[in-house]
């Protein structure tokens, strides 16, 4: 297992002041990126007093913005020049990374894909993690192509839970059983196939019989199949609470198929 990376900053100066909007440049590693309909949301219906204060970071003489993109292209739509800024002093980009998680943590519009993205370049070790078994094998987190996995969450909750290696593992199942393209690394799949293989890592599971069953049923069957039994055919909501635990019932099913002496039980934490 992986544990969550401690978001922490070292002692250093912080400012209060207004800035000039002009003069901040964005890290790309330590920034989600910009959308368009966000901050067009926000010049459309642009309130002074709600814009709140932008949240900086003074590195290598170039005043960065963490965090307040969209507010600043906002602001400077409707002509503003300046806004109250939180002025930051000797962080490093990782430290700027940091900053940004803390400040938006429990923020909903953050996507999981930037919160994965700045997670790597402040350090968190998940993140880093998953980024380094993704690139072993020529993989990479979100997009749209045979080699993008979009599991973002469901890739890191493996590594957490069962470890880099586990995920591995899950991740060469997958592309032996259905091969190299976009519906393999879906999350019902990686989420359920990554649960049984780390519930499983020390009962030296028969991995080329688990293959060879799995691969009679597409992955596209796969996802429609976990998603019907975690939704009970379409009457329950969204179902995403129970789709690991649905995902990985499914995988021991086939698994045990066929066998007598070597059945496996259950490992669920559940007990069902």
């Amino acid at each position: 297992m992986v544990s969550r990376y401690k978001l922490t900053l070292p002692p250093h100066r912080v400012d209060h002041k207004p800035i000039r909007l002009n003069i901040l440049r964005v890290s790309d590693h330590a920034q989600r990126k910009l959308q368009d309909r966000h901050w067009q949301g926000m010049a459309n219906n642009w309130n002074p007093t709600a814009v709140g204060v932008l949240t900086v970071s003074y590195r290598d003489r170039i005043h960065w913005l963490v965090d307040g993109q969209h507010r600043r292209r906002a602001a400077v739509e409707n002509g503003v020049v300046e806004l109250q800024a939180e002025i930051h002093y000797g962080l490093s980009l990782r430290d700027e990374g940091n900053l940004f998680l803390l400040k938006n943590r429990e923020n909903k519009t953050v996507g999981s894909l930037d919160n994965y993205n700045i997670g790597i370049t402040a350090g968190d070790p998940i993140p880093v993690a998953t980024d380094k078994v993704l690139k072993e094998r020529g993989l990479r987190m979100g997009g749209s192509g045979d080699n993008c996995v979009k599991a973002v969450v469901q890739a890191q909750d493996i590594v957490e839970l069962y470890g880099a290696e586990t995920l591995a593992a899950t991740l060469d199942v997958a592309e032996a059983a259905w091969t190299r393209e976009a519906s393999t690394w879906d999350g019902l799949i990686i989420s359920g196939l990554g649960t049984f293989l780390g519930l499983h890592r020390d009962d030296k599971l028969d991995l080329a019989a688990l293959i060879k069953k799995i691969d009679k049923k597409s992955a596209r069957w796969w996802r429609a199949k976990i998603n019907d039994l975690a939704t009970e055919g379409g009457t329950k909501h969204s179902g995403s609470g129970s789709r690991p635990r649905h995902g990985y019932r499914l995988f021991l099913k086939f698994y045990n198929a066929g066998r007598s002496t070597t059945r496996l039980t259950s490992k669920y934490p559940d007990g069902d």
